[in-house]
């Protein structure tokens, strides 16, 4: 896998029956649940996973993330999910990752993190390793081109004329 790949594309989902609510859609709470499915698949391809995890006692928290949710998913919709890297310093990344209907092509959701690197022994913010932060650069470099949905970088609040 070429970790600067532009975007990153990772395995299709499925709404299960478990993560609709009564509104017949996917609840907000479980488009969390498979945009991490998705991002914890990331980190593995980018040797940032458990391996990761268990061999160096380092790792990543989520600091703040933000979802948007553009059209509405139900049961059985098949799900797409790419992965970029919008922006990065020696102990953070700030990542989108967006959520497509993988059979009508359209945008469903996306996500916003801010995400910390993390020594697991001392549970305190550690700057990436040199081979991360090379990658990182390289990776965000590949990315810089890429559009991203309008309200990227912006805030929740009520918008007044």
């Amino acid at each position: 896998m070429n970790p600067a790949a532009a975007p990153i594309t990772t395995a299709q989902q499925t709404v299960k029956r478990e993560w609709c609510d009564y509104n017949g859609h996917l609840n907000a709470g479980y488009y969390t649940v498979a945009f991490e499915n998705a991002f914890f698949e990331v980190l593995e391809m980018l040797d940032l996973g458990a391996r990761y995890v268990r061999e160096e006692q380092l790792g990543v928290f989520t600091l703040q993330l933000s979802t948007t949710y553009t059209r509405e998913v139900r049961e059985g919709d098949p799900l797409a999910f790419t992965f970029q890297l919008l922006d990065h310093n020696e102990k953070l990344i700030h990542i989108l990752m967006q959520m497509r209907h993988a059979g009508e092509d359209y945008l469903a959701a996306f996500t916003e993190q801010l995400v910390l690197h993390v020594d697991l022994q001392k549970r305190r913010a550690t700057p990436w390793p040199g081979r991360v932060a090379k990658m990182l650069a390289e990776m965000q470099e590949a990315h810089a081109g890429l559009e991203a949905p309008a309200g990227v970088g912006g805030s929740v609040g009520i918008r007044r004329e």
